[in-house]
């Protein structure tokens, strides 16, 4: 018993603490195995309505879970002074995930919320249809990026959509209306000009300090309803939930090693200090999390930028297992320099590294003694003498 009792701590001190916020207590049966499945796959889970003073995210400075799932965002604020600015602080500041789960009387919460992540609620009353008549959507225009979803097939909701800004640079869309998909405005009866693939159902934005944010323009994606034969929608929302929760897709750095070629140093280790023209070696290495195990990473667009105000040198790197390596000439160019490397992909933990070198000139005894391409200079040197010495001994003991 006491054993049984210390792995279950061990296991709740390992597990992600999820936050789930409610409109009512019926979630909790409509969308029961969503749930299970967070808990099953070690989440520990806390369901609190959004009304209720028990709601909680912060305590002390500290935050209190590491992902949250908003299921109740028709209110404009939740208890205890919750607004949207607090959610975009869990995210920036705590680096948490959040998940939010819309419909088409969104609030101002996850219409604010929507926003500040690069993307916006359609109007108040919108609805997005299948067809015509048809309120069911039922769509296979999956544009997830494969590190977040790579199977195919169709999807089935009901809610409404979300415009992505212009030129997203952090944000992208996983999944769209099929051909035969409007919005209208049951309000106004309007049909929007959006149609088919234009239209967003479900938005994710990765920031920049690596936390996730899943947008969802219907409330039962991911409910019991849909967790039916002949959907994907079980799929879908299971792996888009553990890109968000961090449990895919995640990469991390180690051990910058850079060394002149002639002078190697051990793995971690990092030179001060480089000459014009030294020929250097610098290796970086980089691990995928897949299925809770960490292993090499493979891609063949990595690269590595040799920068002193600007870009000297930018070539990719090769991979070798999990480590990635170039060598090259440093630049006759004396400063501070950086090592940046970079690989920003959708979906992808992003990787922005920046290590510090300096590159001085050749001492004066460093310097080479004679340069080939200086090879006409020399030559024209010798020639000059050997013509003095010529006409001088000609100019002296020649007679007429």
């Amino acid at each position: 018993c006491m054993l049984s009792l210390f792995f279950t701590l061990v296991f709740q001190a390992f597990a992600d603490r999820v936050l789930v916020v409610l409109d009512t207590e019926d979630t909790k049966s409509t969308h029961s195995e969503y749930f299970a499945e967070l808990q099953n796959t070690g989440n520990s889970l806390e369901f609190v309505l959004g009304t209720s003073e028990s709601l909680r995210i912060q305590m002390y400075g500290e935050y209190l879970y590491d992902t949250i799932v908003l299921a109740a965002s028709s209110y404009d604020s939740l208890a205890n002074g919750i607004t949207y600015s607090s959610f975009v602080k869990f995210v920036d500041e705590g680096k948490g995930n959040l998940i939010v789960l819309g419909h088409t009387d969104e609030g101002n919460l996850g219409r604010k919320l929507a926003n500040s992540f690069g993307y916006d609620f359609y109007e108040l009353g919108t609805r997005v249809y299948g067809s015509e008549t048809e309120k069911l959507v039922k769509t296979s225009n999956i544009t997830a990026p494969s590190a977040v979803f790579a199977k195919k097939g169709q999807v089935h909701l009901t809610g409404t959509g979300l415009y992505l800004r212009k030129n997203p640079k952090y944000s992208f869309p996983l999944l769209v209306g099929s051909s035969t998909s409007l919005a209208k405005n049951e309000f106004k009866n309007l049909k929007l000009p959006e149609t088919g693939s234009e239209i967003v159902l479900v938005g994710a934005t990765q920031t920049k300090n690596n936390a996730r944010v899943v947008i969802s323009g219907s409330f039962d994606v991911c409910s019991n309803q849909n967790f039916k034969q002949g959907s994907l929608n079980r799929e879908f929302c299971f792996e888009v939930t553990k890109w968000a929760l961090q449990r895919k897709a995640v990469l991390r750095y180690s051990d910058i090693t850079h060394y002149k070629v002639s002078e190697p140093l051990p793995k971690g280790e990092k030179a001060d200090l480089y000459t014009h023209r030294d020929q250097v070696y610098f290796s970086i290495d980089i691990e995928e999390l897949k299925e809770g195990k960490w292993v090499p990473f493979e891609s063949d667009i990595v690269y590595m930028e040799f920068v002193m105000l600007d870009p000297k040198l930018r070539n990719y790197l090769k991979n070798q297992g999990k480590t990635y390596s170039l060598e090259f000439k440093v630049p006759d160019m004396q400063g501070a320099y950086q090592f940046n490397v970079r690989y920003n992909q959708p979906g992808y933990t992003w990787i922005n590294t920046a290590t510090e070198v300096a590159v001085r000139p050749p001492r004066h005894d460093e310097n080479e003694r004679f340069l080939g391409c200086a090879l006409p200079y020399y030559s024209s040197v010798f020639a000059t003498i050997t013509g003095f010495v010529v006409f001088s001994f000609y100019f002296l003991y020649h007679k007429d």
